[in-house]
């Protein structure tokens, strides 16, 4: 079912109901991103920077991106909201795809938790998948302990 108004994605097609609510969604947090403080927050009460980790996206190419992304977002809602391309997410975050796989730069591979089963079978699935650098990102969640966080896009999802 189609959107009224025609909305399109960025290949032209037409957007279904679900996908426009998705994309209203992502322009809506990335105007709140932007602001300088939510109607909900009382002036001064909130250092924006203390609850968001800088993570590093890393195109095949080695173009770096370097994105504050808010704790309790996923790596993969990072990229996706600031438009790092590489990681298409097409599941939206449910593991049910490999097209949010990067390689964990090595220095950090010890230092994020563990991947599940379920992960574990999706990543069979990606593009030439490390069996110790290869996560997908829908299953890392921000924290400050992962600020400085590094993350390379394979050559392709798939």
């Amino acid at each position: 079912m189609a959107c009224s108004g025609g909305a399109r994605d960025r290949w032209g097609r037409s957007l279904g109901v679900t996908e426009f609510h998705r994309v209203v969604t992502v322009v809506h947090w990335q105007i709140l991103r932007l602001s300088p403080m939510s109607a909900a927050e009382p002036m001064g009460t909130r250092n924006r920077e203390s609850n968001m980790a800088k993570i590093v996206y890393v195109e095949f190419g080695g173009k770096e991106h370097v994105v504050n992304v808010a704790n309790g977002l996923t790596v993969m809602e990072g990229a996706r909201d600031n438009g790092i391309p590489g990681i298409e997410a097409d599941c939206g975050g449910a593991c049910a795809c490999s097209t949010c796989h990067v390689y964990v730069d090595p220095a950090w591979v010890e230092r994020l938790p563990a991947k599940d089963a379920m992960e574990e079978d999706m990543l069979d699935f990606a593009w030439q998948p490390d069996p110790v650098r290869s996560r997908l990102t829908c299953q890392i969640k921000v924290s400050d302990a992962l600020d400085g966080l590094r993350v390379q896009m394979p050559q392709k999802q798939i």
